[in-house]
């Protein structure tokens, strides 16, 4: 994908308002002090982790089904909203 199809795009969105504010407030409350764990937090959205195994079939969170959309979401805030003009 080009970044300038990133930047235009307006489909860009996630399913929740929940994970867009809670990605907005680990942009906005990470500092020095807490820097390890809020990245931590932020790839929990962002990161697509392997399906569990459970009964013999492959189950996957919500939060990891979704973290495609996810990463998309935060690269197109960054670069608009964080670094943006």
């Amino acid at each position: 994908m080009r970044l300038d199809d990133l930047l235009e795009d307006p489909t860009i969105k996630v399913e929740s308002e929940d994970v867009e504010d809670s990605i907005r407030k680990i942009c906005n409350n990470t500092g020095r002090g807490n820097f390890k764990q809020k990245i931590e937090v932020l790839k929990e959205l962002v990161i697509k982790k392997a399906p569990k195994v459970v009964d013999g079939k492959d189950v996957e969170d919500e939060k990891s089904a979704n973290a495609d959309m996810h990463l998309r979401w935060f690269i197109h805030y960054l670069l608009t909203k964080r670094v943006g003009p």
